[in-house]
């Protein structure tokens, strides 16, 4: 209007502790044409539902006092919970997917369950998620989107299976790293963030020899012959020497210088001694010793080498 108005105060009509009014300035205030004055008010839930007050303007000089209706709508608060696939529970604080070591071109995947570990009567909206970071390109999410609202969890049911999707590119020699967001609306953590990483490799498995020969061989010499290869890793990333396989014929025994299954680092090596102990006079036995690993560009199995005696 044209002329100050002074308010000897704002008050609620209902003393019910639920709403709160608080002035930038202490009352009386006096404010002039086209001056402002902000008040809070303050809501402060006990109990879900809709809850309803008055706020009436104490305008010195007015013939009736303005109202303003107060409506505050509560509700129970949703609680983000992130499990493994093992139904560990992850903290949202420090959450993480590693994918390890993948071959690469190869992919990994991992699931992760979302559920409400809010009260019953609770609902929790997952509002947002993305793959977000420098390696964001090497990681997808599936689905992307969750359009329903998840109700309170009884043994993680219901729940939501976000299924996390690791590529291997390119071998560089470091980790892949990105970052999954999940918004909801949880009061507490309105924002998690996931960290992904996993590492392209390609371990090489490299046989020293192909072929064993243990020529003639008297029936009950002692010590029995032997012969000794080495298997070594040349390539990017571990190599998992799974086995050594023994070959069919029992005349042959092997042994390895670590036990198998055996993890080999860049250029480390193992040592397979095999034995022959001829049990029948006059006979050519050969057999095929079979080195299965990691290396998943030479097939299964991996290498074959083969081993004759008389």
């Amino acid at each position: 209007g044209g002329a100050a108005v002074t308010l000897s105060g704002a008050n609620l009509l209902f003393a019910s502790g639920l709403f709160a009014v608080d002035s930038a300035r202490p009352f009386p205030v006096t404010l002039a044409p086209g001056d402002t004055l902000d008040v809070d008010v303050a809501f402060t839930p006990t109990a879900a539902g809709q809850f309803n007050n008055v706020l009436v303007w104490d305008v010195q000089g007015g013939a009736q006092d303005p109202q303003t209706t107060v409506v505050g709508n509560a509700r129970l608060a949703p609680v983000l919970g992130l499990y493994d696939e093992s139904r560990t529970e992850i903290d949202v604080a420090a959450a993480a997917l590693g994918f390890g070591e993948v071959y690469v071109g190869r992919q990994a995947v991992r699931t992760m369950r979302l559920v409400n570990d809010g009260a019953a009567g609770s609902t929790l909206a997952i509002r947002r998620m993305a793959v977000e970071g420098p390696g964001a390109g090497r990681f997808a999410i599936n689905p992307s989107t969750f359009a329903s609202s998840l109700p309170g969890n009884v043994n993680l049911e219901p729940h939501f299976d976000l299924v996390v999707t690791y590529l291997s590119q390119g071998l560089t020699g470091f980790d892949d790293e990105a970052v999954l967001i999940i918004e909801t609306d949880d009061p507490t953590s309105p924002v998690v963030e996931v960290a992904l990483a996993g590492r392209a490799i390609r371990p090489v498995v490299t046989v020293s020899t192909t072929a064993l020969d243990f020529g003639p061989v008297l029936v009950g010499t002692t010590p029995a012959p032997t012969r000794t290869f080495t298997i070594r890793n040349d390539g990017v990333g571990a190599l998992v020497v799974s086995d050594v396989t023994a070959p069919t014929l029992g005349v042959y025994s092997r042994t390895t210088s670590v036990p198998v299954p055996a993890t080999l680092q860049p250029f480390a090596s193992m040592t397979v001694t095999v034995t022959y102990t001829p049990a029948v006079q006059n006979v050519v036995a050969s057999a095929t010793l079979e080195v299965r690993t990691t290396d998943l560009d030479r097939g299964q199995p991996h290498h074959q080498g083969s081993f004759v005696g008389i």
